[in-house]
């Protein structure tokens, strides 16, 4: 039995939690914000319960958490199973907390990337607060990228109007030796994020990464992300109606989208946006179709395409990206012949027969 405990702190602006008799040890995770954060311990649920999954540990809450968290964790416990039928069932113990009341301001997690530029023009008018988190997308310890991105970030939400709260934690510095980031994880996280700023957002934004046709297991879906809500926090999960594609379209005329737009995961020497990994290629070729290319201030205003070449294992995502841009190259009359070639190959990659064979020959390399 695994004990989940709020770690005391002198300032309202830190929180964390410790996960106490884990297998490998103790484990805790810390929270700093630049506005005070929620107290009671909601948020515990969430960032510790995949976590526990994989463990196969039972937990004891030290905080009261609310019977509607408590249910939304069982039903998402039943979905990450179908998912993953490795992870276990885990019994939840805790005193039961009084519901709250929510306040009326609207968050949106705000990376600066095409999902939430999309959300945060789509639902401008409802919004009200941008969320930027370090700690999950940029590395904790990665100071001079967060303050290159918190600075993009920052410019952006002036000029949407917003209020920006920014959130530094090490928590997936914890989450990955038990949860793989994308394919379970990072939805509990934000949520875990989201519900400490109780005081702040009664309604919180969660860019989808994919449209409802091409969704797959993900740690951040349509069918997850709502059931981490509380009383005093209600998750929507947005955007699902649209490809990736069809967002880049979306906010390709948008001036302050042109000027702030951030995807690189790569981060080669703290670079804004690379220009050369995947996401970004892929990201370029969309503009490019949508003639927003050389507009956009954050990339090269010409595409190598090349590097494509070097994806090994395409990701579920890159492929259907990939699917995707072909068809909108192809729509738009764009006749750029390698990235096509580059963008096919992927998509070939992908294939068993493709996969199969490069294993057979991996291996009879490793014999020779």
């Amino acid at each position: 039995m695994v004990e989940i405990r709020s770690v005391p702190t002198p300032d309202l602006r830190q929180t964390g939690f410790e996960l106490r008799g884990l297998a490998g040890g103790s484990a805790r995770c810390m929270f700093d914000a630049d506005v005070p954060l929620d107290q009671s311990g909601q948020s515990w649920l969430a960032a510790s319960l995949p976590i526990l999954m994989v463990a196969g540990e039972d937990a004891v809450f030290d905080d009261a958490l609310e019977p509607i968290a408590v249910a939304g964790a069982e039903r998402a416990q039943s979905i990450l199973r179908e998912w993953n039928p490795t992870l276990h069932r885990v019994i939840i113990e805790a005193d039961q907390a009084a519901p709250g009341e929510p306040v009326e301001g609207v968050g949106c997690f705000f990376s600066g990337g095409v999902d939430s530029f999309y959300s945060a023009l789509t639902l401008r008018d409802e919004i009200t607060h941008l969320i930027f988190v370090q700690g999950f997308d940029i590395a904790i310890d990665d100071d001079q990228l967060a303050a290159r991105a918190l600075a993009g970030v920052q410019s952006a939400a002036r000029e949407l109007g917003k209020q920006l709260i920014t959130v530094r934690t090490d928590l997936r510095a914890v989450s990955d030796r038990w949860s793989p980031w994308g394919e379970e994880y990072h939805g509990a996280a934000l949520a875990a994020v989201a519900l400490l700023l109780a005081d702040h957002v009664g309604r919180v934004i969660i860019p989808s990464t994919f449209q409802t046709d091409d969704a797959v297991p993900w740690g951040s879906h349509a069918d997850l992300d709502p059931l981490w809500s509380t009383s005093r926090v209600v998750l929507e999960h947005h955007g699902v109606d649209l490809h990736r594609s069809d967002k880049i379209g979306a906010i390709s005329a948008d001036p302050i989208a042109l000027r702030h737009l951030r995807v690189c995961w790569q981060q080669e020497n703290g670079e804004y946006n690379c220009g050369r990994c995947s996401k970004c290629i892929r990201t370029m070729a969309v503009l490019q179709a949508y003639g927003a290319l050389e507009a956009c201030a954050t990339f090269p205003s010409t595409i190598d395409s090349s590097p494509l070449r070097q994806v090994r294992r395409p990701k579920p995502y890159e492929v259907i990206d990939a699917r995707s841009i072909l068809a909108l190259l192809k729509a738009r009359g764009v006749r750029d012949r390698a990235l096509r070639r580059d963008l096919r190959g992927l998509m070939i990659r992908d294939s068993r027969v493709w996969q199969t064979a490069r294993a057979v020959r991996n291996r009879i390399r490793r014999r020779r």
